[in-house]
């Protein structure tokens, strides 16, 4: 595959923001990346279905329902947090880039700030809404101890924008391994609904500690006027798409919790788990090709390339 070469008179491509690998073409680039992300996507779901699977036969179905509605609640809330901060960073071409992820690192931390606050309140909410007060303390542990974890990984961005998608998966591939070295010994040694909560809260903060070893930049928290609201013009959009998402994840869990109980939950749980394969494959492509598409954004023909093979792709 050849480099892009822009027509006479169009800019060309933005293979700054790639470091010290900007020479690939983007195409080469992109189709590294998906074939990356792909093989990526099949260890960790299958990982992941191991995990699901051994649960599923290690937890009473209670306590595996319980787990189920965990997932859900803390799920929802992380979705709603998922404002789009990382892909207004990756859109971004400061010219002081230190500066720049320093300020996107920031913002992260003061929005996880916030989600500690509003997971302390939901928590008891939802527990009251599915009438499961065992809910509580677990949610609040997982909840409480994982957002300044979610707050280290801020440093993957960087790797996601340069297109540097082995050392990003690399980097991520820790949690999923440390969750499943974790769950199945607690499981087996009688932890119950503890044993999913401990591996989980282990899996984020290995990937944090490795996210901060890898980091190019040093994580300090760095201000600039305008910048908040620079970023919550471009995320607002993508906020209210994600509260939709939450209402569509929690009224069908919420009516098989008050109407049919935990073991609903538990088989809606055991379902989301298999169904997942299907659910990361657009996923897949156009998160590869996101970093692309905002190097390339004034040229409308490689835009046009980008959307008809990314579409045959899907």
């Amino acid at each position: 595959m050849s480099s892009i070469e822009p027509p006479e008179g169009s800019p060309p491509p933005n293979t700054g923001r790639f470091g010290g690998s900007g020479t690939l073409s983007l195409r080469v680039r992109a189709a590294r990346g998906v074939m990356v992300n792909a093989s990526f996507n099949v260890v960790v779901q299958a990982l992941t279905a191991v995990q699901g699977l051994a649960l599923a036969g290690m937890l009473s179905v209670d306590q595996y329902g319980l787990w189920g509605l965990i997932t859900v609640t803390l799920g929802t809330l992380l979705w709603l947090g998922a404002i789009g901060l990382d892909d207004k960073y990756i859109q971004q071409d400061e010219p002081d880039q230190e500066e720049a992820f320093q300020i996107a690192f920031t913002l992260q931390c003061l929005l996880c700030g916030a989600f500690l606050l509003i997971v302390a309140v939901a928590m008891p909410l939802f527990a009251l809404a599915y009438d499961r007060p065992e809910l509580v303390t677990p949610a609040l542990v997982l909840g409480l101890g994982a957002m300044p974890a979610i707050a280290l990984q801020t440093p993957l961005w960087v790797f996601y924008r340069r297109m540097d998608f082995v050392t990003q998966r690399r980097l991520q591939l820790w949690a999923p391994v440390v969750s499943l070295a974790l769950l199945v010994p607690l499981a087996a040694a009688g932890f119950g609904v503890w044993a999913p909560v401990w591996a989980t809260l282990a899996s984020a903060w290995a990937a944090a500690f490795a996210a901060v070893r890898a980091s190019p930049y040093p994580l300090r928290l760095r201000w600039r006027p305008g910048a908040a609201r620079e970023y919550t013009s471009f995320s607002l959009p993508l906020f209210v798409s994600a509260a939709t998402g939450v209402l569509t994840a929690q009224i069908p869990v919420l009516v098989a919790s008050n109407s049919l109980g935990l073991e609903a939950v538990a088989a809606l749980t055991l379902a989301n788990t298999i169904a997942v394969f299907a659910y990361r494959v657009d996923a897949l492509v156009t998160g590869t090709l996101y970093p692309a598409i905002c190097a390339v954004a004034d040229r409308l023909d490689l835009l046009f390339e980008t959307f008809t093979k990314s579409n045959r792709l899907a």
